[in-house]
């Protein structure tokens, strides 16, 4: 039937914005477990919290993305970290959100020392991210990620799937820097 959906490629996509959320997370928890009280002295920067609150806040953070990446890459605990990832990346709107407002230059933290400043593009990149894990919850969740579909092999469903999450990543990349990759463009004309 023209226009319709094949249902079929849903857990595909769906595999693959998991894939691309746990390789997102599993970018971002390294740099914080090799210096978890740098971290920690960046969540007190952001003064949403009291200190203390802080510090315990960010090892909450560390072990939270550190499951989050297991949970997505492998399907394992997925409905368990599914919820508490997607309240981890509100937590961390409301906090750039909140910096933002006041005008502060502050380190993101995202990815450990080498983060950019929060601005409106981290909050750009943190929405889309929590977006992606809300379509994948809606979709149903992967316990096991990549169970063969459309009467292919094993194989071929992993190919397929691992493909299609680094060309997400890579076109996440892209959307978050069109105003670069426009200039550019422009700048070779």
């Amino acid at each position: 039937m023209p226009g319709k959906i094949d249902n079929s490629l849903l857990p595909v996509f769906a595999s693959a914005f998991q894939i691309s959320l746990g390789l997102v997370f599993l970018l971002s928890a390294p740099p914080k477990l090799r210096r978890p009280l740098r971290f920690a002295r960046s969540v007190v920067d952001y003064k949403v919290l009291p200190e203390k609150l802080a510090y315990g806040f960010a090892f909450v953070v560390i072990t939270l993305e550190t499951f989050s990446a297991i949970a997505f890459l492998t399907g394992w605990l997925f409905n368990i970290a599914a919820p508490l990832a997607a309240i981890m990346l509100l937590a961390f709107l409301v906090a750039i959100g909140i910096n933002l407002r006041r005008g502060r230059k502050l380190s993101c933290g995202c990815f450990g020392e080498a983060s950019e400043q929060i601005s409106t593009r981290t909050l750009a990149r943190l929405s889309m991210l929590l977006a992606v894990l809300l379509f994948v919850v809606a979709i149903g969740g992967q316990e096991y990620v990549l169970s063969p579909t459309l009467g292919t092999s094993w194989g071929a469903t992993f190919l397929l799937t691992l493909f299609l999450a680094g060309f997400l990543l890579l076109l996440g990349s892209w959307i978050l820097n069109v105003h670069e990759l426009f200039f550019l463009f422009h700048q070779s004309r």
